[in-house]
């Protein structure tokens, strides 16, 4: 299946699904209930969408997305740059200690 089809894959709707109703069919950020929309909070291009832990999605409004995209965009770049400063040693610390990539 090309990635592009991805999400409109059958197992994807049900995990959109599945991640709406275990999140209370709200937002997780302001508790809206309308225009809903699952994210990943972490994306591997390895990994098929709905193959996720199920925290590894976040349930989160239109709005909000629009509001909070070039936030997260901007904090990300921001930790980029005070992680090039940190020692190579202390970096792969900090990655073994999140445990993300495992």
């Amino acid at each position: 299946m090309k990635p592009s089809n991805k999400f409109e894959d059958p197992r994807w709707e049900r995990k959109k699904l599945h991640v709406i109703r275990l999140r209370g069919n709200a937002c997780e950020v302001c508790g809206n209930t309308r225009h809903l929309r699952v994210h990943h909070l972490l994306y591997a291009k390895s990994v098929n969408p709905w193959e996720y832990p199920d925290d590894q999605y976040q349930c989160i409004c239109e709005p909000c997305v629009h509001e909070r995209k070039p936030l997260v965009e901007a904090a990300v770049d921001n930790l980029r740059l005070m992680l090039a400063k940190l020692p190579t040693p202390s970096l792969r610390d900090a990655v073994a200690e999140s445990g993300v990539g495992k």
